[in-house]
């Protein structure tokens, strides 16, 4: 179905308010922990909701959802992870993803920690109907000091994949491996990044590829200027889901304030 007419200001809308969209297909845990710090019992929560209406020869609504919970006890980490994105125009929506993420992990020495996780996701753009998968294996720090942290995962995979608009299926078993970096090269500039890669164990030309890197400047003890840039590769949406691009990516500058 063919997209209604757009006007400029309102992509500006679109852009401002979900730039993340693009980049949607895998789930960054990474770049969303928390704790893992201490041996004490420590618990984590945010929640971040959305709503906009714009109506400029096109009536345009937008709606994101974010909740994050954690808690530590002792060498035990559970995450939950939940989001919703929605872009509405003129009726009809031209953003509407979401998924729910839970992952428990066990540190097993201060160097290797265990992982079990699931996720249930959806993608209407992507054509991703329905998909779930299950997964465990270790973590790995590879290096720690002052100035940052390089960790590396591997894990098993088990995917249930349904694609919108056919009857195709897909069982698949993978390998889930990521790269993650969080390093900071001169006082208040940090450089955060995590790279996955997916392939089938049964084939590996068949294959998801996903990265995000994002510098952080600091501009006062609160305030701080972020660039990130997101990429994702999944080769086997050309024959799944015609007209959906292969490649997908973003980047997204912006201000970032804590306190």
């Amino acid at each position: 179905m063919p997209l209604p007419h757009i006007p400029a200001k309102t992509w500006i809308i679109v852009l401002m308010f979900f730039p993340g969209w693009l980049s949607a297909q895998i789930v960054n845990i990474e770049s969303r922990r928390k704790l893992f710090e201490t041996d004490t019992t420590t618990w984590f929560g945010a929640i971040d909701l959305g709503f906009n209406f714009t109506q400029n020869g096109n009536s345009v609504y937008t709606f994101m959802g974010n909740a994050h919970f954690e808690r530590q006890h002792q060498h035990n980490l559970w995450m939950s992870l939940s989001n919703y994105r929605l872009i509405n125009i003129n009726g009809e929506s031209f953003v509407n993803s979401g998924f729910q993420h839970f992952r428990y992990n066990r540190q097993v020495t201060e160097a290797i920690t265990g992982e079990v996780f699931g996720q249930i996701q959806y993608d209407e753009r992507l054509r991703i109907r329905l998909r779930g998968l299950l997964g465990a294996g270790p973590r790995f720090r590879l290096l720690s000091f002052d100035q940052g942290i390089v960790c590396l995962g591997f894990s098993y995979m088990y995917q249930y994949e349904e694609i919108a608009k056919t009857n195709i299926i897909h069982r698949d078993h993978r390998l889930n491996s990521y790269l993650s970096v969080n390093y900071e090269f001169l006082p208040g500039f940090r450089l955060i990044s995590t790279s996955y890669y997916q392939p089938l164990l049964t084939d590996l030309n068949v294959t998801r590829f996903s990265s995000q890197s994002t510098i952080l400047l600091k501009i006062s003890n609160h305030l701080s200027f972020r660039s990130a840039f997101n990429i994702t590769f999944d080769s086997r949406l050309s024959e799944d889901a015609a007209g959906v691009p292969v490649t997908v990516y973003s980047l997204v500058n912006g201000l970032k304030w804590t306190f």
